[in-house]
């Protein structure tokens, strides 16, 4: 039979291609999820893992890692929330009382890194800012605007960081306070169009 291989991208995720098809599973620590061409597929690769391991069948995904999955098979599509994993990281950084915000960062926010070793740098330095931003990295909401924008721009100032940047971040969480229950849904049949802008300004970046 053929071996499962793992994928050089991202070292969790495993898949099988054979004649009748593609298994494709997600594994982290316990727990795992199966995906395949045909329900008699992933029958077969879990009848092969109980032979190896005992394993528990939890039935088709629902709640993973604090993702809420759901299939429509009319539709044919799956969508994905996070809301619980959103109402975490709002309440674990204080911000269970705060207005929703419509955009994950302010287009005109100018930010600066503190001077090394300064008495501020340090002072700051008790804020749990790397934290803030990776907990809101792991949310879907913000995949594409991490990927393009915020990620890059808070990243820069993980390790001497002004209030400013801890602002801007709990923005992040306020932005996730406002879309805590949009999901991403996958698949379908109708058009997609994307519209996508870009621009660049040598300008923002303060430090140079």
């Amino acid at each position: 039979m053929e071996q499962i291989k793992r994928l050089s991208a991202y070292s969790c995720v495993y898949y099988r291609k054979t004649d009748e098809g593609i298994i494709i599973t997600c594994v982290y620590v316990d727990d795992f999820i199966i995906a395949g061409c045909s329900r008699e597929l992933c029958d077969a690769f879990k009848a092969q893992i109980r032979g190896l391991r005992n394993i528990s069948d939890l039935g088709d995904a629902s709640f993973c890692l604090g993702l809420a999955i759901s299939c429509s098979r009319t539709d044919r599509t799956i969508s994905l929330l996070q809301t619980a994993l959103m109402d975490r990281i709002v309440t674990t950084f204080g911000q269970a009382a705060a207005l929703p915000i419509s955009t994950p960062m302010d287009s005109n926010l100018h930010l600066r890194r503190q001077p090394p070793n300064s008495p501020s740098c340090r002072a700051e330095a008790a804020l749990p800012y790397r934290s803030l931003k990776l907990a809101s990295s792991c949310t879907l909401q913000l995949a594409h605007v991490l990927t393009s924008l915020t990620a890059p721009k808070l990243t820069q100032f993980l390790d001497c960081h002004r209030q400013a940047c801890w602002d801007a971040a709990i923005h992040v969480v306020c932005y996730l306070k406002g879309t805590r229950t949009l999901s991403l849904v996958l698949g379908g049949d109708p058009d997609i169009n994307l519209v996508g802008f870009s621009g660049s300004s040598y300008v923002d970046c303060l430090d140079t």
